[in-house]
């Protein structure tokens, strides 16, 4: 029996519990933090005409709406891996995600700010955080 079946979901369940509780610890620093002073303008695209719009947003308000984000990219990849492991049996990837989470949680801006003590004021922390874009995607381009 290889050691990944051995080892099987619990200290997976361990690993998410810690990164669940990270989040919800990084939710409430922020509410308590009251950041309303500054301000930071981002570009988003509106829904209803799909044109890009100016927004502004608190460091509040803007921190919140990431931690958001990464949650449900979080919530995404535990999905997956969980039904890939109750439908097929692999417990690989509940190891490899076991590993890989808390290091990828520990490389997001907000965590390096508001845990880690990091400069918000200089990259890569500085706000609005820059976004990967998934790789084969090119940059949008105007038609003259």
């Amino acid at each position: 029996m290889r050691a990944a079946e051995r080892w099987r979901g619990g200290n997976h369940t361990h690993t998410q519990t810690v990164v669940v509780l990270s989040l919800a610890a990084l939710w409430l620093k922020i509410s308590l933090k009251k950041d309303t002073e500054r301000t930071v303008t981002v570009e988003e695209k509106d829904l209803s005409t799909g044109d890009d719009v100016k927004k502004q947003y608190t460091f509040r308000e803007y921190d919140h709406k990431q931690l958001l984000a990464t949650a449900g990219k979080l919530g995404l990849q535990l999905a997956m891996t969980c039904g890939i492991y109750y439908k097929f049996g692999y417990a690989q990837p509940l190891l490899i995600q076991a590993v890989m989470q808390p290091m990828n949680l520990l490389s997001e801006p907000l965590i390096q700010i508001h845990f880690l003590g990091k400069d918000d004021t200089v990259a890569p922390n500085k706000r609005p955080f820059k976004v990967d874009k998934p790789p084969g995607t090119s940059p949008r381009t105007v038609p003259l």
